[in-house]
This record gives structure tokens, sequence and C-alpha cells, in this order.
């Protein structure tokens, strides 16, 4: 992962990587540069990015975030998007998304998932991108990431 401005790329004419963060100029990406090919910088195993501590307050609302999965046609359930809440030692996942046998193109779309089991905690937020199967194409992005209050 790291924070930049994404360069696009493309697999028959579906973006797999955007070109624009979703607000403000960087998005954490899970590469930005484009590379000779479409599969040339994308996702090989698993790659994770772990918040900095985040004192939750005694009455929280939710996660929200953008984020965009993008793979190609041979992607499948061992390819995924994953959001996790860590606290006390344990990883919770919160959010998943898997791959599917068709090209999924990056756009960004809003997800979230309430943090009231963790009310009062200090926990960290954790995202994750695996391309799990044989080699596919994987992409991801995360941006606009928000705790809410009620």
């Amino acid at each position: 992962w790291v924070q930049k401005d994404p360069q696009p790329t493309s697999v028959d004419g579906a973006r797999m990587q955007l070109d624009l963060a979703y607000s403000g100029n960087h998005a954490l990406i899970t590469a930005n540069l484009a590379g000779t090919s479409a599969s040339a910088n994308d996702v090989d195993g698993t790659t994770t990015i772990r918040s900095g501590p985040i004192q939750l307050p005694a009455t929280v609302g939710s996660l929200t975030f953008r984020y965009y999965f993008a793979h190609g046609p041979r992607s499948d359930r061992n390819d995924a998007f994953r959001v996790f809440v860590e606290a006390d030692g344990t990883k919770t996942q919160v959010f998943r998304e898997y791959g599917t046998a068709f090209v999924d193109r990056a756009r960004w779309v809003k997800a979230g998932t309430p943090l009231t089991e963790w009310a009062g905690k200090t926990v960290r937020i954790v995202f994750e991108a695996t391309d799990g199967g044989p080699d596919s194409l994987i992409e991801a992005g995360v941006d606009d990431v928000h705790v809410e209050q009620p």
C-alpha cells in the first residue's frame, strides 16, 4: 500500500486502477505505477495496511470508507478485499468482498460498519487485499476513511 495519486491501468477497456483519489490528491492504493501491463504492479499474495491507534469514544457511530477492489476474469474466492477492527490483540473481520470470475472494474464505492462493539476501546483499522489463487489481476484502493459520531 502507498499513499499516492495512482496511475490508471485498463484491461479490455475496463479500468483496473483509477487515476484519481476519491477525495483530495492521494488515496491508499496497492501500487501507484501503471507498469508495462495492467498486471505489472498488481497485488501478488497479501498486502496489509494498519492504522495507528484510534481511541473510540464511549458512544461511537460507524466506520465508513470508500474503496475499490478491481480484478480480472481469472479471479475467484481466494482473492479478497477485507477490513478488520483490531482491539485487545484480537482482529475481527468487519467487511469483505471476494473475487469472482469476471472483470470487475475499479470504481469508488462507499462502505461501512458499526463500531459499537468497540465503544470506549483503542482500536486499529486494518485493510487487506489478497491475490490468493492462480495469478490473477488484483488492484485495490481506500480513501475517505471516517469514524462517525452518532
